[in-house]
C-alpha cells in the first residue's frame, strides 16, 4: 500500500490478492483463476467551498445513485445510498465569475 498526499486530495493505492481452491472460470487475461491480484486506487478529494444550494428532485431530470460503504461504522450493514449532485449555475453567472 502507498499513499500520496497533495494540496487538495489524497490518493491511496493498494493491491489485493484473492485466492481460492475453487476453479473459477476466467478469460484469457487470467493466468491462474485460483489466484488473482487486483490493484485499487482510492482518491479522497476536498469538496469545493461555493454557494451550492440543494435542489428539490425533478422527475424530468432524474438522478444517479451509488452505494458507498462507511468503513468507520460498526453497523452490520454499513451501506448508504447517495445521489450524485452537480453545482449547476446559469451561464450569465459563470461568465461573471470568469471575468472577475
Amino acid at each position: 500500500m502507498s499513499i500520496n498526499n497533495y494540496e487538495k486530495n489524497t490518493d491511496v493505492y493498494s493491491e489485493l490478492y484473492l485466492r481460492t481452491n475453487i476453479n473459477i472460470c476466467g478469460g484469457d487475461e487470467i493466468t491462474d483463476p485460483r489466484a488473482v491480484s487486483v490493484k485499487i486506487q482510492q482518491s479522497f478529494v476536498e469538496m469545493p467551498s461555493n454557494d451550492f444550494i440543494p435542489r428539490f428532485e425533478d422527475p424530468r431530470v432524474g438522478y444517479f445513485t451509488e452505494q458507498i460503504t462507511d468503513l468507520t461504522s460498526t453497523n452490520a450493514m454499513p451501506y448508504r445510498d447517495v445521489i450524485n449532485k452537480w453545482n449547476l449555475v446559469k451561464k450569465t453567472q459563470v461568465l461573471h465569475f470568469l471575468n472577475q
